[in-house]
């Protein structure tokens, strides 16, 4: 383990380690390219994975059915897309050689969802290297050193200027992604291997104070808006339709300018096609809107 630790303190951002017959206590550090879900579940998109930051590494591993679980290490959903490059070279026995000294990074984005039930999602600036010009809530990468919670609320300040308070904000895993760019083995063989845990925090403030405090760094980020329970619900149903909201474009003078947006053209339709989930951003909005609760009493709290 000892030397694992050291070659993974030896770079800034943090990898993947894979437990070792579902102990986390003698983990190796993943092959970029190892497809992780076909890891733990062969022929299967999803699976229920646990994970925890240790030695400097960001630990999976099946849960153990004969303990039970903390809630550092509690079973979380990861996916991938059907059409998952990692998954394909497998299926299809294709001989991959990993670059050496490489392993597979690790992501956090958080889901801000507001009092009034809107969650923030933000446009990928156009020459971001991958995804460009993608809808996906704040994040970056895990660095050595820091907790994922803190690595997102840090991506999320970053990116948006956004800073939440802890006593008046819930935060949560709430699902993982595994992730590879290009996204489609027939765009070539991946370039990018990460894991992307997705974070939900729920804020006492609508969305409307929120966005007051916005300031988009328009090197990382080109736009942000906010999307309602139906938004994402009218997304799902890849009605190609005219549905607009607002949506807030980065300026090069710091600020945001208000601008007119077509939900329907955030995501291609396809995506959301026969309810198959294709992105990790598909899977966050989809796992917030199984996991959401009406405000009580449909209060709005006054203006702080």
């Amino acid at each position: 383990m000892a030397g694992a630790a050291s070659n993974v303190t030896s770079v800034k951002r943090v990898l993947v380690g894979l437990g070792v017959n579902d102990i986390c206590d003698k983990p190796k550090i993943a092959d970029f390219l190892t497809c992780l879900v076909h890891h733990f579940s062969p022929n299967e998109k999803s699976t229920t994975i646990n994970c925890k930051v240790q030695d400097d590494m960001l630990l999976l591993c099946s849960p153990n059915r004969g303990n039970k679980l903390s809630d550092e290490n509690k079973g979380s959903t990861g996916a991938h897309s059907p059409e998952c490059p990692l998954w394909r070279l497998h299926q299809c026995n294709t001989p991959v050689i990993p670059p050496q000294d490489r392993g597979i990074y690790v992501g956090v984005a958080v889901l801000v969802e507001s009092f009034d039930a809107h969650v923030l999602m933000t446009q990928r600036s156009d020459h971001m290297r991958s995804f460009p010009r993608a809808w996906v809530p704040p994040g970056g990468h895990l660095e050595v050193g820091e907790s994922i919670i803190h690595a997102a609320l840090r991506e999320l300040e970053e990116e948006t200027g956004l800073v939440l308070d802890p006593r008046n904000t819930v935060t949560h895993l709430l699902c993982l992604w595994e992730s590879a760019y290009p996204p489609l083995i027939a765009l070539g063989e991946p370039r990018n291997h990460h894991v992307v845990l997705y974070f939900h925090s729920k804020s006492s403030e609508t969305w409307k104070q929120l966005q007051a405090r916005i300031k988009l760094d328009p090197k990382e980020v080109k736009a942000a808006t906010w999307l309602s329970r139906d938004n994402v619900q009218s997304i799902k149903s890849g009605h190609n339709r005219v549905e607009k909201i607002q949506q807030f474009i980065a300026g090069e003078d710091g600020q945001t300018h208000p601008a007119e947006l077509n939900i329907h053209s955030m995501f291609h339709a396809e995506l959301w096609h026969d309810g198959e989930i294709y992105t990790g951003s598909q899977l966050a909005l989809t796992k917030w809107l199984e996991c959401w609760t009406e405000p009580p009493n449909g209060t709005i709290p006054s203006k702080m």
